[in-house]
């Protein structure tokens, strides 16, 4: 319903929140994973071996936030509020472009850089802001 309209419109591909998610992720071993997926050689190299062994935890851990993620927020609801949002884009963008061709001038391109450059100086804030947080 909602979710193939939106598919259609973007040409791109959002989880459908009827289909059934996984409920743990599980990471299989390097060997294990390589010995399935390979066809050329049988082993891997000794420097790979290694690299992924010292990544296993990261994407472990990984993995575990995401699992904790999905447990305290509805997934459901989140893919409905992303889908509403992700389409007031392209509507507002269409109704400044109504206003540029009405006016002549290309208020649409200030608007949005306007918009990007506000963007850009809270999250700088933000940043600077969680920094002296953290430094003693």
């Amino acid at each position: 319903m909602i979710i193939d309209n939106i598919r259609m419109y973007l040409s791109i591909d959002i989880v459908d929140p009827e289909e059934e998610q996984p409920e743990e992720y599980i990471f299989l071993p390097w060997e294990s994973y390589y010995a399935s997926t390979s066809e050329k050689f049988a082993t891997s190299t000794p420097l790979f071996n290694s690299l992924a062994g010292s990544l296993y935890p990261i994407i472990n851990k990984m993995g575990d936030f995401t699992l904790f993620v999905t447990e305290y927020f509805n997934v459901n609801e989140a893919t409905i509020q992303g889908a509403d949002l992700g389409s007031a884009i392209p509507k507002a963008r269409g109704y400044l472009v109504t206003i540029d061709d009405f006016i002549g001038l290309p208020l649409s391109l200030l608007v949005i850089f306007f918009l990007l450059t506000m963007a850009v100086v809270v999250v700088y804030k933000i940043i600077l802001a969680m920094i002296k947080l953290l430094k003693p």
